[in-house]
């Protein structure tokens, strides 16, 4: 208890930015790893003796970096060395996509990010090849979130690159759609005179060459239309229309068509990803979250926790045992392995039917299918402190009913 009193602390205190805490940071890391495929995160050590880092109840902080800032360009053949990033990196190394290896390829043991965000107006490109722009960062302080798709995959794949010629080509029909639109609701009145001299007088050009101030009446109709508007033409011109379709057929159906093949390519739901419940019913849309319950929970088993909270989780209790806020038995008494490895619970998942469901799991515990602590966890409560937290209640009850 005394090790998640202190984790409980250090959770508001874990962004080096300070913008937000530990649980935003996921929020953070796996919103990169949506757009750009992957994340990074520096588990950066503060010196505790430091005025502006005592505050810290474990001297550890974070700090999320795109993929930009891991230059993919940045490889080198075997035998790396000499010159190269002004000597920095090993003879025994090489570089590949911005990852330094041993000369097997085999053993990661450093990422070399940008000092500064490339996209930095100060950043031309001749600073490319510059050691100075570099920064070497050992493996075991960064953790690299991404989804490996195939063995000798080092690098992210953004989730919407399957999907994005179809998102650029929506786009442009949605756009053309609403000129349409807009063009389909211009109202208009063209005023005819048969005097030259009315017409030109309505313009505002009356007096001079009567040639020339025809042609500059002709030179005032407007070439655009505009809601409302009231235009004179000279006498003798025609004005013709193009009016587009004002309803066109299957735009809905396309568009929906399009959108569930973009829910397909990345995941999820249509009706998540729409906002469109019209045409869902219980049955149909708990078929889908059951399905994406599932997609969520192989990302929560296989990435996030293992690529991000477990190596975090380790780095704070190194940090916190050296710091000496935490006992160094810890890491080597007989709760060793389940201080090391704790169980990491997340939020809980809100159901369309709660009452059914709750009545299923009820059920299920009384047949012995589901234990009582499983059924907790997956409510997003830790079974130890449900159990506690009764228990006080239910203390509590009875000086209640004493004091009554």
């Amino acid at each position: 208890k005394k090790i998640l009193d202190l984790w409980d602390l250090w959770v508001e205190q874990a962004d080096l930015d300070g913008h937000t805490n530990f649980y935003g940071l996921q929020r953070l890391v796996m919103s990169e790893q949506f757009i750009s495929g992957e994340a990074f995160t520096r588990m950066i050590t503060r010196n505790p003796e430091l005025k502006k880092w005592e505050h810290l109840e474990v001297p550890l902080q974070l700090q999320v970096l795109g993929s930009e800032m891991l230059p993919i360009s940045l490889s080198t053949s075997v035998g790396g060395g000499g010159n190269f990033l002004g000597g920095k990196l090993r003879k025994t190394s090489i570089l590949r996509n911005g990852l330094e290896y041993d000369k097997t390829g085999t053993e990661l043991r450093a990422y070399w990010f940008y000092q500064r965000n490339p996209g930095d107006a100060t950043l031309v490109a001749n600073d490319i090849i510059r050691p100075d722009l570099y920064v070497r960062v050992p493996v075991e302080t960064v953790s690299h979130l991404f989804i490996k798709d195939n063995a000798q995959q080092i690098r992210g794949v953004p989730t919407l690159a399957p999907t994005i010629v179809r998102l650029w080509l929506m786009n442009q029909y949605d756009d053309a759609e609403l000129d349409r639109k807009k063009t389909a609701a211009m109202f208009a009145v063209a005023l005819s005179s048969n005097s030259l001299e009315d017409t030109l007088d309505v313009l505002g050009l009356s007096g001079g060459d009567a040639q020339a101030l025809y042609t500059d009446g002709m030179r005032a109709i407007p070439t655009e239309l505009q809601p409302g508007m009231i235009m004179m033409t000279p006498p003798g011109t025609t004005i013709e229309t193009i009016k587009p379709a004002d309803n066109p057929t299957g735009y809905s159906d396309f568009q929906t068509n399009n959108l569930r093949a973009l829910a397909s390519g990345i995941n999820i739901p249509y009706s998540a990803l729409s906002s469109d419940y019209s045409q869902a019913n219980y049955s149909s849309e708990r078929a889908a979250l059951i399905t994406n319950k599932r997609t969520v929970e192989g990302l929560q088993e296989t990435l996030i926790v293992p690529q991000f909270c477990q190596k975090v989780w380790i780095a704070w209790l190194e940090t916190a045992v050296l710091a000496g806020k935490l006992p160094s038995s810890i890491l080597s008494g007989e709760d060793k392995n389940q201080v090391l490895m704790p169980e990491w619970i997340p939020q809980a998942w809100d159901w369309i039917d709660p009452l059914k469901d709750r009545q299923a799991e009820v059920l299920a515990i009384q047949n012995k299918i589901k234990p009582l602590s499983r059924v907790q966890r997956e409510e997003g409560s830790d079974p130890d402190m449900v159990t506690e937290a009764m228990i006080k209640d239910a203390e509590r009850g009875v000086r209640i009913e004493e004091a009554g």
